[in-house]
C-alpha cells in the first residue's frame, strides 16, 4: 500500500493477528473456548497499551491496570464501564497469570448470550465469548476511526507513535 501509515499498519496487523484466528476460533462450535478468552484479554491489553502508553507508562506501577480499565470504559459499550475492574483483575490478570477466572464466569454456549454481562446465581458475571468478540471489534473500530479517516484525531495518532509503536514487516528466515 502506497500511503500507508503506521497506525494503518498496526491495526491491519492487529486484524491480521488477533481478530481473525479469533473468529476462527469462535465459529468452532466444537471447540472449548478457554484460549479464546485468554487471547480476548491480551487483545484488549494490546489496544490498551497502543492508545494509552503515552500517558500511562509502563515503568509506572499500576498503569497497566489504568490502561485496561480505561480502554473498556471509553471504547466499549457503556453496559461495560460498571464491570471494568472485575474484568481487570478477576478477568485478564486471573486468566494470564493463575490460568482461571475469578468473579467472571466463562460461557461459551449459545443460550449464555441473553445473560451477557448479567450477574449469575454464583453472583459472577457471565461473559460470552461471542458477545464479548462483538463488542471487542466494535471498541476497535472506534479506535480505529480515531486513527484514520474524517474523524481522525491527530493527538491519538502522534500519542501511538510516540509511544514507540512501529509499522510492522513480516519477514521470513531461511536456512
Amino acid at each position: 500500500m502506497q500511503n500507508e501509515t503506521t497506525a494503518d499498519n498496526i491495526m491491519a496487523r492487529f486484524e491480521r493477528w488477533m481478530l481473525e484466528p479469533l473468529k476462527k476460533d469462535l465459529a468452532d462450535q466444537n471447540r472449548r473456548q478457554f484460549a479464546t478468552f485468554v487471547l480476548l484479554s491480551v487483545a484488549i491489553d494490546n489496544l490498551a497499551s497502543m492508545r494509552y502508553s503515552y500517558e500511562l507508562p509502563d515503568r509506572v506501577k499500576g498503569n497497566v491496570k489504568k490502561r485496561y480499565q480505561k480502554f473498556i470504559e471509553n471504547y466499549f459499550p457503556t453496559k461495560y464501564r460498571k464491570h471494568a475492574a472485575v474484568l481487570y483483575t478477576g478477568f485478564r490478570c486471573q486468566l494470564v497469570h493463575a490460568f482461571q477466572s475469578k468473579g467472571v464466569d466463562l460461557q461459551q454456549e449459545e443460550e449464555s448470550r441473553k445473560h451477557h454481562l448479567g450477574r449469575l446465581r454464583s453472583g459472577n458475571i457471565c461473559l460470552n465469548a461471542s458477545e464479548f468478540f462483538n463488542d471487542l471489534v466494535g471498541a476497535f473500530e472506534k479506535y480505529k476511526g480515531e486513527l484514520a479517516g474524517p474523524s481522525a484525531d491527530p493527538k491519538i495518532v502522534a500519542a501511538l507513535e510516540r509511544a514507540g509503536y512501529k509499522p510492522w514487516v513480516h519477514t521470513t528466515v531461511s536456512a
